[in-house]
């Protein structure tokens, strides 16, 4: 079950398009994707996903020690964090984004909020080049 108070913030760590990852990333990424999705199997819940998306990103080698160490003020505040094409996702409950957006934003240059399941979302993530997303 999906707890019903989820916020996201997201910010940029530059610049990745698809086939620079592909090309620097495929082996880990096949190799750790196929990992994670018999993790995740084994467990298919909300818990599961986000712990298996930060493993994942941490053994692919996205979630780099500087964010690690940068997390680790708010960790108690989070649900889970994952890094994709040098973007950073973190999640956590709504009650505690403002803290979280906040001291991320003391951090890097700006930050992004959104509600799991606001419209914007997929909007702002395909229309902002800031985050590093791809069409």
């Amino acid at each position: 079950q999906v707890p019903s108070k989820i916020g996201v913030v997201a910010t940029s760590l530059g610049y990745m398009n698809t086939e620079t990852m592909l090309m620097q990333y495929a082996d880990k990424i096949n190799h750790y994707g196929r990992e994670a999705f018999a993790k995740f199997s084994k467990n298919p819940s909300f818990e599961s996903y986000v712990e298996t998306a930060e493993w994942f990103s941490e053994m692919v080698g996205f979630m780099s020690e500087f964010v690690k160490n940068t997390l680790k003020p708010i960790r108690s505040k989070l649900l889970g964090a994952l890094v994709k094409k040098k973007v950073l996702v973190v999640i956590a409950d709504t009650d505690d984004v403002q803290d979280v957006s906040t001291y991320l934003r003391g951090v890097f240059r700006s930050v992004y909020c959104f509600n799991v399941g606001d419209a914007k979302w997929r909007m702002l993530l395909y229309q902002e080049p800031i985050l590093g997303m791809s069409r």
